[in-house]
């Protein structure tokens, strides 16, 4: 599996890793599942969601006001 870190960025990783990039990008901008890791928009057969479904996006945002490694 590839891994976006600061070596593949050299002159001759660049062009691999932003195809990396954009793959990434494409299966993440439509619903994925949290526990099976299926997604709407996959290259994989295997991990495509086929059905129909209705979502919605949900965003958390957690406070920490009494930790100290905030």
């Amino acid at each position: 599996m590839l891994l976006p870190t600061l070596s593949m960025q050299s002159a001759a990783g660049e062009p691999l890793y932003m195809l990396y990039l954009a793959i990434k990008h494409q299966v993440d901008r439509g619903p994925v599942d949290a526990l099976t890791g299926e997604s709407k928009y996959s290259l994989s057969e295997d991990r495509l969601i086929r059905q129909q479904i209705d979502y919605r996006v949900l965003v958390r945002t957690l406070g920490c006001n009494n930790l100290p490694t905030c």
